[in-house]
């Protein structure tokens, strides 16, 4: 073909596809069956004007053109079975399955079976495809959808007629198979006979979806009879037992001996009660076990078949028998969130003595539900055990924790909440008098903490420790504050006996001896003797809240936070131990202002001064303005590159090390000052007599909410951006924009015995920017202060040796040093979810804040796994276009597939997108997890229905080379017009 007509074809398509990449496919494929079929080339070029323009049409286009009259039947068959069959299917297993007839199922000879599949299926190029494994894929996972619409016309598959097809099939199939003299009862039958492997595992399955529709269908009463013959034949079942068991499907098939479970247990596995019943009328024991020590009853809770669950219990079940892995059906019922009827039902069924003497694998059946069950089941649980309060604030164990420590301890929230609804002590205490709310502090499990709070816990009960909840918080760092003692030289020095402060009494205190700790802190102690009960317990909850906030902080430009103690004389005293700064504030020593007139009503106070825990310290003289020092331009350089530094770690988690490296916090919350100003920045003599900046005063520092909806206004009204100014924004919260406003407008205000360079200007501006989405992040603003790195005191070239790389932007480059902390090795349970959602938006606010941070993202992004992580879909798309790109690549450590990110963020359209790529859904990860073991409870019917679907693949059948090359183009062009409008998109 010549290349002008070519590029023709390419222009046309990606015009007519309007950016839709399975349709340009399909499109291309068709011309290409036009092509081998012998048209001319002019011939092809009408037929390409006239190609339909959505992707219902081109189906039905292919469909009506392409199968011939005599094989309409045997493309319908095999529809079904590429729509519903339980795995997927190679040529010969699709081959045999498709020569099987319902209503007269039998096996066919070799020569009867179809020669022309291979021939149907190229031309059916545009809707499956082989893989390299030979195994028979739809090409789309639209093209399923569209067989079981009206749109399919002839074609179109129902569903409940396909699953009744499927199951008579299977069970014909393995009829015939135990009736044919072609049997050798070996391996050899599984070329033989291609479909036995997968009818021999899959049968059960197919029946209990037919059993839904035997109401309906009369095919389901062939089903029923079908299973009849099957089970009561003794043989039968044998026979087909030998090649495998499905239940026990990591048995080796055609063993020297068969060892199985009685017939009852694959009764049950089908889920019709009328052969259930039939067994039990005949003898069939229901206490009987298989060889994992399980009992029929085990198999239908697994199933969730309540009326066969009822069935066993009333013909000699008990719901408390355990199988050799230590669990029972009450336990299996209980760990299900969808088995809730059936769990209900077992309870009912059981006596309460025999629950509150059941274990699972060796912890109490209540003590389990409390840990680990949804609290829907210990609200089920009470209910029926009709438990004293106490029965219910009783000890367990040696150490004595009630449910709700274990609850807590857990972190199920929904247990504790039923737990505290039931009328449970929240200040229980165990052996140790530890009440809940210390083991919600000692395991870092804040949702736990703020139930409890919000409960009225009491903070300030004491265990045998003699320490409260706060205290424990704070004692995994603490110094020997008994070594420290007030320096009266150095307090008068500092004018500390002049100092103001509107709630707490402060020390300069020196150490003596040689225990651990800095030469020199200082301490704030708090006298809350004149507030009520319910206002120090505001202020315990609001240190209790914030003790991360503080006690984490470890940078060389912001003030530590060494520790806190309650005075063991008087409970409403309270000290706070700080790094010590010997060179005062920045608003003492470098801004210069008109003294304010005595009667002047001071306008910085803040609105809702309640959260203030740590009140500004005014180290100057209240009557005498000091001599204002005027900063370098080297200083001023090395000030801002410091604070800004400080920025980037209060904002991002990006650390500085003692030695001056650049680094990364594996896991993070986002921190907002909100109360910078010149006040709030603290100077400390360095060495070399060097000056180090500091932030200080975090008193109103909060971890950034994602939930926060409404504005929260802190700081000083005089420093408030003005996005918090403008009472028509309340809609707005403070972010991390704001604090950086805040540093710029402090900076300006420093006294300078230079005029400004041309960049020191822009840096300012830019981060005084009225708009937050236009003003440059911490991260921005370093990078631009680097080019003055000729000017810094400090060891400057770590963040550009760090965040300097390609592609550029200090943004980008922190968040490619943040990403290795979503690998993990560990097993995704509620504890790694959580640290996954709080890295995630770690990483979104790092892209949002740069300047132009996710259209960087969406041009650079290589990893499928990001692309799932972020739920975008075009990336994703591109990613899967890209030749050689493998979709089951596993993550190093975790070893997670991107189909395994998917379905653990429930990205139901991703997982779609993976499926339709050949994504493996039988990968494991290393902790032998598929990607189905992670849906979502509440998305277990979407994937109950999307894993019986077949695999899909992007490929079709037949292309040369040459050819192959004319599709890329066309699909790369077509992808490419997708991207530029993907860039518009908001990331969620």
């Amino acid at each position: 073909m010549r290349k002008d007509l070519q590029q023709e074809i390419v222009d046309n398509i990606v015009q007519s596809s309007n950016g839709m990449f399975m349709l340009a496919v399909l499109q291309m494929s068709t011309l290409e069956w036009l092509y081998d079929s012998g048209l001319s080339q002019g011939e092809i070029m009408i037929a390409m004007r006239s190609l339909p323009k959505d992707l219902d049409s081109t189906y039905q286009e292919v469909l009506r053109s392409r199968i011939s009259p005599g094989s309409r039947e045997t493309v319908r068959r095999a529809f079904r079975w590429l729509a519903f069959s339980e795995e997927r299917l190679s040529i010969d297993e699709l081959a045999e399955a498709v020569a099987l007839s319902p209503g007269s199922p039998r096996l066919v000879d070799l020569q009867e079976r179809p020669t022309q599949l291979s021939d149907v299926l190229h031309g059916l190029g545009g809707l499956v495809s082989v893989n390299e494994d030979s195994i028979i894929l739809f090409v789309h996972y639209t093209v399923r959808n569209f067989l079981l619409s009206e749109s399919a016309e002839d074609f179109r598959i129902d569903p409940d007629k396909c699953r009744t097809y499927l199951a008579e099939c299977c069970l014909g199939y393995m009829l015939c198979y135990a009736q044919s003299t072609a049997r050798q009862g070996n391996s050899n039958d599984f070329g033989r006979f291609p479909l036995l492997s997968y009818a021999t595992r899959n049968w059960t399955g197919h029946v209990r979806l037919s059993r839904r529709v035997q109401d309906k269908l009369d095919a389901g009463a062939r089903v029923e009879q079908l299973v009849r013959l099957f089970l009561f034949d003794g043989d039968a079942l044998n026979i087909n037992l030998m090649a495998n068991d499905p239940n026990d499907v990591d048995r080796d098939p055609f063993p020297a001996r068969l060892s199985r479970a009685p017939d009852i247990f694959y009764a049950v596995s089908t889920g019709l009660k009328t052969i259930v019943k039939e067994m039990i009328q005949q003898g069939a024991a229901t206490t009987c076990s298989d060889y994992h020590g399980r009992q029929p009853l085990h198999v239908a809770v697994k199933l969730n078949e309540a009326d066969i669950v009822q069935m066993l219990l009333d013909n000699g079940a008990e719901a408390t028998t355990k199988d050799k892995d230590g669990e029972s059906p009450l336990s299996m019922a209980a760990a299900s969130t969808s088995h809730y009827g059936t769990f209900k039902i077992l309870l009912l069924n059981t006596e309460p003595g025999l629950i509150k003497d059941l274990d699972v694998k060796g912890t109490p059946f209540l003590c389990a539900a409390a840990q680990g069950y949804d609290g829907e089941v210990l609200h089920l649980l009470l209910e029926h055990l009709r438990l004293s309060m106490d029965d219910l604030n009783a000890g367990y164990a040696e150490d004595g924790h009630s449910l709700l420590h274990l609850a807590v301890k857990e972190g199920n929230l929904s247990s504790i909440s039923i737990l505290l609804e039931a009328g449970v002590d929240v200040n229980v205490g165990d052996k140790n008098d530890d009440r809940p709310l210390h083991y919600a502090v000692r395991f870092d499990q804040d949702g736990a903490r703020d139930i409890l709070l919000a409960k009225h816990a009491d903070q300030t009960l004491v265990n045998k420790g003699k320490k409260t909840p706060l205290e424990e918080m704070w004692s995994k760092r603490s110094l020997d504050w008994s070594s420290y003692q007030v320096d009266p030289e150095l307090e008068k020095e500092s004018r500390l006996d002049q100092a103001r402060t509107s709630q707490a009494k402060c020390h300069i205190l020196s150490k003596q001896g040689d225990s651990v700790g800095p030469k020199t802190i200082f301490s704030k102690t708090y006298d809350w003797s004149g507030l009520n009960n319910e206002e120090v317990k505001m202020l315990y909850r609001a240190l209790m809240r914030e003790k991360s906030s503080f006690e984490r902080l470890d940078h060389p430009f912001v003030v530590s936070y060494l520790g806190f103690v309650t005075s063991k004389v008087n409970k409403r005293l309270f000290t706070l131990y700080l790094e010590y700064c010997d060179a005062g504030d920045l608003e003492t020593r470098h801004v210069k202002r008109t003294p304010p007139k005595k009667d002047a009503h001071p306008n910085d106070a803040h609105p809702n001064d309640e959260e203030e825990l740590l009140p500004d310290l005014d180290l100057s003289d209240s009557d005498d303005v000091p001599v204002c020092e005027a900063l370098s331009e080297k200083d001023m350089w090395t000030l801002m590159y410091q604070l800004f530094a400080a920025l980037a770690y209060l904002h991002y988690g990006i650390t500085i090390s003692k030695s001056g490296e650049v680094g990364v916090e594996r896991h993070w919350d986002t921190k907002l000052h909100r109360d910078i100003k010149p006040h709030n920045i603290i100077l400390k003599t360095g060495p070399r007599g060097k000056r180090i900046a500091k932030l200080c005063d975090l008193g109103h520092v909060r971890n950034l909410d994602q939930r926060m909806t409404v504005a929260t206004y802190r700081g000083t009204p005089s420093y408030w951006p003005p996005e918090i100014k403008d009472m028509t924004l309340r809609e707005q919260q403070w972010s991390t924009k704001g604090d950086v406003w805040c540093l710029a407008r402090t900076l300006q205000e420093v006294e300078k015995d230079f005029k400004p360079s041309i960049d020191m200007d822009e840096i300012l501006i830019k981060c005084c920017n009225q708009d937050p989405a236009e003003r440059w992040s911490s991260l921005t603003a370093l990078q631009r202060i680097h080019r003055y790195q000729h000017f810094l005191q400090e060891p400057y070239a770590s963040f550009q040796k760090s965040l300097g790389g390609n592609p550029p932007g200090y943004e980008y480059q922190a968040f490619l040093h943040i990403v290795p902390a979503l690998n993990t090795k560990a097993p995704f349970t509620g504890v790694t979810r959580k640290q996954r959602i709080k890295l995630l938006q770690r990483l979104r606010l790092v892209l949002t804040d740069g300047q132009g941070g996710w259209e960087i993202f969406r041009e650079n992004c290589n990893s499928i796994h990001l692309a799932v992580l972020f739920n975008e879909e075009p990336v994703l798309q591109r990613l899967l276009s890209v030749k050689g790109q493998d979709p089951d690549e596993p993550w190093p450590g975790s070893e997670w597939t991107a189909l395994h990110l998917a379905v653990q963020e429930d990205r139901q359209r991703l997982v779609e997108i993976l499926l339709s790529a050949n994504a493996d859904r039988q990968l494991q990860d290393v902790h032998e997890k598929k990607a189905i073991y992670y849906a979502h409870p509440d998305s277990a019917s979407f994937y109950n229905d999307l894993w019986k679907r077949q695999g899909v693949s992007i490929s079709f059948l037949g292309a040369t080379i040459g050819r192959q090359k004319l599709v890329s183009a066309a699909m790369s062009m077509t992808l490419s017009q997708t991207d530029k409008t993907s860039y518009t998109t908001t990331p969620v």
